[in-house]
């Protein structure tokens, strides 16, 4: 590659000149024809193959995990192929790289576990008029640079970085309307967050299937008045412990706090819930863990448990327990039970202090779940004629009829 051990031969500086084209234009070097008078042909293929060898390993010093498209047997367009790098980061968010020449290549990334597509470091063909597709995750951000945005223009979730920060976090801007599903997860930048300015964009969360409930929980990410359409919000106003019964006094909310716990008493006529909020410049956020325990439940000077707040899918563990007018849900040893996004749970101060919930919407209409039972592998559940019926404390109630049984000496109700 030397002619004297100081200057480089002819097909020495063809590989150097290979290799400063290909990322000063970003260009994967698959259209090069010419070659210097002085290398033949096959000397010269030879330089053109080891410049894009050294490429690829130069593209994939930077990634954690590349996906190829090349590693299964899809037919695709060469051209296309060699152009689109990303990365899957370990907060499930697919980074782009490189040069985007169609729309057609995003498909290969969008599954139901991308929470997140950034765009911010992709090269977009100027061939390119329109980027329009849907994620395989409802709830997943489109994050660009602002010069982009307009391309994505009709798509929700859709982001760009405002250029500050918050407590460490990255800050966006909210370019679109964001519309958020009901059981999904959403994504978390570096596992730190995700804090959004509004910009008097809409943010809508639905929750579908509520036929047969009574009332649940949610979490709202956004502060401000919303507008709830097939329920009422409600917030906890006191607690009171008798025994081991809690009961939650609610009251009718109209105002929400960012990232706080709340209750839907749903209206019996419709099968879907709408919570949606417009607000200016305010921010909201995703705390960057699955869940934050911010509402403490006192009675008097004592706390005696926490009502906390699910982003991503909880799996309960002991002393925890989900709140909802429909099931009866305890944590099991082999985490049977996960709490969904945008819900909440009880979490008790004490195990084995809190057996029996009741809510109380302040209208003497009272729903009342059992929430847990003893932890021990003994605890015996007898009908009212005194009949054993289950054995076994960690065994989730649900599965037997609705009615009042006697667990451990307790009355208990299963809806």
């Amino acid at each position: 590659m030397y002619s004297d051990n100081r200057h480089p031969t002819l097909k020495a500086s063809y590989l150097a000149a290979l290799m400063e084209y290909a990322i000063i234009f970003n260009d994967n070097l698959d259209g090069i024809k010419w070659h210097p008078a002085g290398l033949d042909d096959a000397t010269a293929a030879d330089m053109l193959k080891w410049a894009k060898t050294a490429l690829q390993s130069f593209i994939d010093a930077d990634t954690t995990v590349t996906v190829d498209y090349r590693s299964d047997n899809t037919t695709q367009d060469p051209d296309i192929v060699d152009h689109l790098t990303a990365t899957i980061s370990a907060d499930h968010c697919v980074h782009f790289a490189d040069r985007l020449k169609s729309v057609d290549e995003i498909a290969r990334y969008n599954t139901a576990d991308i929470l997140a597509f950034d765009f911010r470091r992709v090269q977009i063909d100027n061939g390119i008029k329109s980027i329009n597709f849907v994620p395989a995750n409802p709830n997943a951000m489109i994050i660009v640079n602002k010069d982009d945005a307009a391309l994505f223009d009709g798509m929700n979730n859709l982001l760009y970085a405002s250029g500050d920060s918050y407590k460490g976090v990255s800050c966006f801007v909210l370019n679109s309307k964001m519309e958020l599903t009901d059981g999904c997860d959403v994504y978390q930048e570096n596992n730190k967050g995700l804090i959004v300015r509004r910009t008097n964009k809409q943010v809508t969360y639905t929750r579908n299937d509520i036929d047969g409930l009574k009332w649940s929980t949610v979490t709202i990410p956004y502060a401000g008045e919303p507008t709830v359409e097939g329920a009422k919000l409600y917030s906890v106003a006191s607690t009171s412990l008798e025994g081991s019964t809690l009961t939650l006094k609610l009251q009718e909310a109209t105002k929400a706090e960012k990232g706080k716990s709340y209750f839907l008493r749903f209206n019996g006529a419709d099968k879907n819930v709408k919570i949606s909020n417009t607000s200016s410049n305010e921010m909201f956020f995703f705390p960057g863990t699955d869940n934050v325990c911010s509402i403490p439940l006192t009675v008097g000077d004592s706390k005696v448990a926490t009502l906390c707040s699910s982003w991503q899918s909880h799996q309960l563990a002991d002393g925890e327990f989900a709140l909802t007018s429909a099931t009866v849900a305890e944590a099991q040893a082999d985490g049977g039970n996960t709490v969904a996004p945008f819900r909440a749970y009880l979490v008790a101060e004490n195990s084995g202090s809190i057996t029996d919930a009741k809510v109380d919407f302040g209208d003497n209409v009272t729903s009342v779940d059992q929430i847990d039972v003893n932890n021990s592998a003994n605890s015996r559940v007898y009908n009212l004629n005194g009949a054993l019926v289950k054995v076994g404390g960690k065994s989730n109630l649900s599965s037997l009829p609705s009615g009042i049984y006697i667990v451990n000496g307790k009355k208990t109700i299963v809806k």
